[in-house]
């Protein structure tokens, strides 16, 4: 089998996922609600891959939340608890914007698969996040 790897972007520090897990347990707390967690957290590639799709998806590092409203609430979060500067990712705005049919596989020339095609997400639902980002939009 191919070994796969969570992205850990060349660039990304701890200081991104040390917010994500700050924003996840303020969520516990029921501080915060509809964060889901960091982007790059959702899905693993195979590790020849890894710097290209870092390179491709800019977002990995930006924390995934439900609605906007949850992006708005979070913002407020870190500036009340000094939690520095975060990017977010809304689902449903990313989802909404999405056809489904472009997340199907496609004939390539060479049978060769598109990059968006050998991320494996933990969940179908979080597929659209990286669409967005490799260019497979509606």
């Amino acid at each position: 089998p191919i070994p796969c790897v969570p992205w850990q972007s060349q660039t990304s520090g701890q200081g991104s996922r040390e917010s994500s897990r700050a924003h996840l347990a303020a969520q516990e707390n029921g501080q915060l609600r509809g964060i889901i967690g960091r982007c790059g957290d959702f899905g693993t590639i195979d590790e020849k891959y890894d710097i290209a799709v870092s390179t491709a998806c800019s977002h990995l590092e930006h924390i995934l939340v439900e609605q906007t409203t949850d992006a708005t609430n979070a913002v407020k979060y870190c500036e009340k608890n000094n939690l520095g500067f975060n990017r977010y990712l809304v689902l449903s705005t990313v989802t909404r914007n999405i056809d489904p049919r472009r997340m199907e596989p496609i004939q390539t020339p060479e049978n060769l698969p598109r990059l968006f095609d050998l991320i494996k997400v933990q969940d179908q639902r979080f597929r659209p996040i990286f669409t967005s980002q490799l260019g497979i939009l509606s």
